[in-house]
């Protein structure tokens, strides 16, 4: 857009109540509005931060991009859900997951916004409590309507990686670990680290186990709070290339119990 006036700087202004975002804007703005400080204001907690670039006739800058998405669960798409993304958010998404616990499955769809990299999020992680299996879809400009994804069908074969094993919900911290022989496709071992916060409460989960490489190659994930929607949720991931279980046939005679009892006396470096 163009600037009128004495609108000499392009700003990136937002608003958030309790961790909800309410308002997300960029455009034109004045050098007094730029120069007001973060504001909060009580009893709301309203949260509203500008962030303003200076232009010129002689060096313009653009205002920035303006991307709308759907922010939704499910697979239908909700044509009033569409949300102004972050300045840093580039694409829509389109995400599916299915989560094996404790003998039962779930199966989520959600649309959002997010970043590019989060486009080649496909794959799988395992620990002997919990699986969970993603593919994710996306589109690159506002409004657009991303395919829907496929979840990747699971693999029970055993490809020689092991890895370090455990699963904690509500904390970030694994003290006790055992073994874990990885299958399929799963040929790196992971660290993944999950948050959600809303309103008061946060909910925490720690997950060690084996990952498909294109999983740990699209790296962390953030959902922020926008609109109706009020959790954000965090991710990260630490990747490792795990160890190869070899046996020498001359110990093929020693029960399979005493080869894991080895295994789990033996630590893996870099967990």
């Amino acid at each position: 857009m163009r600037c009128r006036g004495e609108e000499k700087y392009c700003i990136s202004y937002h608003e958030t109540a309790d961790g909800v975002s309410l308002l997300h804007s960029r455009g034109c703005a004045t050098e007094n509005f730029c120069k007001k400080e973060e504001m909060r204001l009580f009893p709301f907690d309203l949260d509203k931060v500008a962030a303003c670039t200076i232009v010129s006739h002689e060096q313009p800058l653009p205002a920035g991009h303006f991307l709308w998405c759907p922010v939704c669960f499910g697979k239908e798409l909700d044509v009033s859900s569409f949300l102004l993304c972050a300045a840093d958010e580039d694409v829509c998404l389109f995400e599916a997951t299915r989560t094996l616990y404790d003998g039962e499955e779930q199966v989520q769809y959600f649309r959002r916004c997010g970043m590019s990299h989060e486009c080649s999020r496909r794959g799988s992680i395992s620990s002997s409590k919990k699986t969970m299996s993603i593919n994710t879809t996306c589109c690159h400009q506002s409004q657009c309507h991303c395919p829907e994804p496929e979840l990747p069908a699971l693999s029970d074969q055993r490809n020689g990686l092991i890895c370090p094993d455990c699963h904690v919900s509500g904390s970030h911290l694994c003290l006790r670990k055992s073994i874990k022989r990885c299958s399929g496709d799963e040929d790196t071992c992971i660290q993944y680290t999950r948050s959600m916060k809303q309103d008061f409460s946060v909910m925490k989960e720690v997950l060690y186990g084996c990952a498909s490489r294109s999983f740990c190659n699209a790296g962390p994930s953030r959902v922020l709070p926008m609109g109706g929607y009020g959790q954000h949720i965090t991710t990260e991931v630490i990747c490792n290339g795990g160890r190869h279980l070899t046996i020498p046939s001359s110990l093929c005679f020693i029960p399979a119990l005493l080869i894991v009892i080895c295994l789990q006396l033996s630590p893996l470096k870099n967990f």
